[in-house]
């Protein structure tokens, strides 16, 4: 099953962004999401993920990015587990 499922949907729900950035005042992972929003091109400082949990108004364009961005990483995610999967298959089939 790919990331999009069968029908054009997720195959897995997304959490959500509160979920993940409810996450975030947690000492060093709001560093840590804003370095993972970075590599997948979102650049939102680890300041302004904690100004968003603590209630800041949020402009659309932002809330977009931060949508775009956990979208980006968890096709990143299913790619990294996917190559895993054949690697590990590859070299069961070479020991045998």
């Amino acid at each position: 099953m790919t990331f999009w499922g069968h029908e054009g949907k997720l195959a897995h729900p997304l959490r959500t962004v509160a979920q993940i950035l409810g996450r975030a005042n947690r000492k060093g992972h709001a560093r840590r999401l804003s370095r993972r929003f970075a590599r997948v091109g979102v650049d939102i400082p680890p300041g302004r993920l904690r100004e968003m949990l603590d209630g800041m108004p949020v402009s659309e364009d932002e809330m977009t990015d931060v949508k775009f961005a956990l979208i980006a990483m968890r096709l990143n995610r299913e790619k990294r587990i996917a190559k895993l999967a054949r690697i590990q298959r590859r070299y069961g089939h070479a020991i045998l």
